[in-house]
């Protein structure tokens, strides 16, 4: 139980503290293994489709902060001015 809190508290701390960079999450899968005690040689396996779920969960953060954006706007009554049309030279 003790090893299954700390997988959660490092996971939980890495995540917040992790830069926005593609691939971090293996490194920080490797730290979070080392330091439960499980052999960090089984990433290899998650290595192939690693990317494929970064892609993923990028599309799934960015999509709810758009929807995010988009409730506050209207929760808040105010919305940004409009950009003016660029003039034809």
């Amino acid at each position: 139980m003790g090893s299954m809190a700390l997988v959660v508290a490092m996971a939980v701390g890495a995540s917040i503290g992790s830069p926005a960079t593609p691939g971090v999450g293996i490194v920080i899968l490797a730290m979070v293994f080392q330091n439960v005690g499980i052999p960090p040689s089984g990433i290899a396996l998650i290595m192939g489709v690693d990317r494929i779920l970064d892609m993923c969960r990028t599309a799934i953060n960015v999509t709810g902060d758009l929807v995010t954006c988009r409730l506050m706007e209207n929760w808040s009554g105010t919305r940004l001015p409009a950009e003016p049309e660029p003039a034809d030279s």
